[in-house]
């Protein structure tokens, strides 16, 4: 398992697949969308690699507004 806490106070776990994946947050509704992009892999290593880091493991994670959220009239 695996336990991801996000700035949104949202916790979830979710069973370790060996399949990585990234993250859309929604600040508004806290809704969770998981993505996978291979070129945002690729440049995450790419910059590890340039400076001379040995990535082990990463999380990333876009905070923003859902597309339900975003025809909201008040902002968070």
């Amino acid at each position: 398992m695996i336990r991801s806490t996000f700035a949104t106070g949202k916790a979830v776990f979710e069973i370790d697949e060996g399949q990585h994946h990234d993250h859309l947050v929604c600040v508004r509704c806290g809704q969770l969308d998981e993505l996978y992009d291979p070129g945002i892999e690729r440049r995450q290593a790419a910059i590890a690699h340039a400076r001379g880091f040995e990535l082990q493991d990463h999380r990333l994670s876009l905070f923003g507004l859902c597309a339900r959220c975003c025809g909201s009239a008040t902002s968070p």
